[in-house]
């Protein structure tokens, strides 16, 4: 769950992929819709091992259909009918 740090007018169609990446990595992906009349930040507070020094962030905005080919994996099953 994020806070933000002003109020905002709606925030909808939150996605999350995470999942284990090499050794102690892990990976998280984070997208929503959010109205607000002002600039703001959000907080996503995010548990990491003790001893963590180093959090990378990627941008995907250039990659708008991540979470759909995500879910092209998983299709919807078809009844027997």
């Amino acid at each position: 769950m994020c806070c933000f740090s002003r109020p905002v007018q709606s925030v909808s169609a939150t996605q999350i992929f995470a999942r284990d990446g090499e050794g102690t990595e892990q990976l998280l992906a984070y997208g929503m819709t959010l109205s607000a009349s002002e600039e703001l930040a959000m907080v996503l507070p995010l548990p990491v091992a003790p001893g963590t020094t180093q959090i990378r962030f990627i941008d995907l905005e250039g990659y708008a259909r991540f979470f759909r080919d995500l879910q092209s994996g998983f299709p919807a099953p078809r009844s027997l009918s």
